[in-house]
Formats: C-alpha cells, sequence, structure tokens
C-alpha cells in the first residue's frame, strides 16, 4: 500500500495508519513486507467491522489491531447482553404458560 489521496483537498491518507483512531496499524505490506509477516494474517475479522471505516477510507489503509480487538469486545458484550434478554424472555413465557394452564 501506498500513501493515497483522502476526499479531504490537501490531505494524504497514510496506509500506516488506522482510519478508525489515526494511530499506527502495525501493517507490515504497508511497510514493504510480505503480506504474511502482517499480524492481520493471523486473525479473524467479524462481519461488520469495516463498517465503521468511512466509506472514503475504505480500502485504503488497514484498521489497527486495538481497532479490531474494541469491536470484538463491545460485540461480544452485546451478544451477552441480547443473549441475557432472550432467556429472561424465555423464562417469563414459560411461567406464563404454566400460570395459563
Amino acid at each position: 500500500m501506498s500513501d493515497q489521496q483522502d476526499s479531504t483537498p490537501g490531505k494524504m491518507l497514510n496506509a500506516l495508519i488506522c482510519p478508525l483512531c489515526g494511530e499506527r496499524n502495525a501493517c507490515a505490506y504497508a511497510e514493504g513486507k510480505p503480506h504474511s509477516e502482517c499480524w492481520c494474517g493471523h486473525v479473524s475479522f467479524p462481519e461488520g467491522v469495516f463498517e465503521r471505516i468511512p466509506a472514503e477510507k475504505r480500502g485504503k489503509s488497514c484498521i489497527c489491531q486495538q481497532c479490531l480487538e474494541n469491536y470484538v469486545r463491545e460485540h461480544e458484550q452485546l451478544f451477552c447482553y441480547n443473549q441475557l434478554l432472550f432467556a429472561k424472555s424465555d423464562i417469563k413465557s414459560r411461567l406464563l404458560t404454566r400460570i395459563e394452564k
């Protein structure tokens, strides 16, 4: 990857900067190393993580590992919360069914 023009006049997108947080993304490929040496080749990216990147910055630089971890942590918490709500709803439904009988 190389520096690419941002949609904002006079600004360059640096391929070594995370488009979400603005910190270094530690992209080995953007540093000229083989893609196999990059941290991103050893992790999974959940569906939806790239939707956080503004459209004009997508595909121009990689997100950093911290932003990936933050996304995963937030969505795990949301998943657990939704599971809890579902369980509470299921228990309530079972109790109401017993009461109606």
